[in-house]
């Protein structure tokens, strides 16, 4: 039989874009039996300090809580009403650098005068492409 208040889980987890503002698309994977949550978030994030909001299981409480320095993975303490408890470990990947080159240009015939078409060109390597 199990125990009444023994439910310790973190239910739902996601990054507070209104108190992190750099954050835009986030990617979590949430692996339940492990108890282990992935974010992978864009480049150039600050993770020092990320405010997750946090859902757990009715009854119980969690620590840490508010804004975490997420340079190195955060263990999340989950404690149920009748004591138990259960750790998750949060990590946070940032996306690497794609790099500061040009792939790609344009230019359009509504803002050169002397065009008749867009002319679109793609670098590949050192080479210009045009489509």
């Amino acid at each position: 039989m199990r125990q009444k208040g023994g439910a310790k889980q973190i239910t739902s987890f996601v990054f507070d874009t209104s108190k992190n503002k750099s954050l835009g698309t986030v990617k979590v994977t949430f692996d339940k039996a492990k108890k282990t949550i992935s974010v992978e978030v864009p480049f150039g994030t600050n993770v020092t300090k990320l405010n997750p909001i946090i859902k757990i299981s009715k009854g119980a409480t969690i620590n840490p809580k508010g804004a975490q320095d997420f340079t190195k993975p955060v263990t999340y303490t989950v404690t149920a009403a009748n004591k138990a408890i259960s750790k998750y470990v949060v990590t946070v990947l940032v996306d690497k650098n794609i790099g500061n080159k040009i792939l790609k240009f344009s230019f359009e015939k509504s803002k050169n005068t002397a065009l008749n078409n867009d002319i679109v060109g793609k670098i590949d390597g050192k080479k210009i492409q045009y489509l």
